[in-house]
């Protein structure tokens, strides 16, 4: 009889356990869908997202949104640039060389590379593009794939996401 209980109670605190887990992760997309950075293009903007102690597990991501609101009868050229913090670079070893970036323009896939490819590419020449009148959105996913091992565990990086958005003159 005590064991039948026990059972019972067993398998009652694991399905608490996970309904828990599952209400964590939907309360968080939720709070990652709520959180949106916005820019207003009138001229040349330089925006930075800071990330210290930036961490994310293998098999899971992180998002981040930027609306970008050029005003009426602007055309603007977007670039990204992604610099490490040069202080903790041999630290930051581990997890650059593991986590991927993905940059989305309005859904369109614009890079997916290692973070460290990032890095070491030149500033601001990674997307140049022409937006004209309308909203757009930026979406940085940062990643890990599910096969990267424990030697990213409990590492981080610290790094700036510099934007720049620069208003182009309609000659005509």
């Amino acid at each position: 009889m005590k064991f039948r209980k026990a059972i019972v109670l067993l398998i009652s605190m694991c399905a608490l356990c996970m309904f828990g887990l599952l209400l964590t992760s939907e309360i968080r997309k939720l709070h990652k869908d709520s959180v949106v950075t916005e820019i207003l293009i009138d001229g040349r903007v330089e925006h930075t997202e800071t990330f210290r102690g930036f961490m994310v597990v293998p098999g899971g991501s992180d998002e981040y949104r930027i609306k970008c609101t050029p005003v009426a009868g602007v055309y603007a050229d977007l670039s990204i640039d992604f610099e490490e913090d040069e202080t903790k670079a041999e630290q930051n070893k581990i997890l650059k060389n593991n986590a991927r970036v993905q940059i989305q323009v309005d859904g369109e896939v614009v890079i997916d590379e290692l973070l460290a490819t990032l890095f070491e590419s030149d500033p601001y020449e990674q997307i140049k593009r022409t937006y004209e009148r309308q909203p757009f959105y930026i979406d940085v996913i940062f990643y890990l794939p599910e096969d990267v091992g424990n030697e990213v565990k409990n590492t981080t990086v610290d790094f700036d996401i510099v934007i720049v958005i620069e208003k182009q003159d309609i000659m005509g």
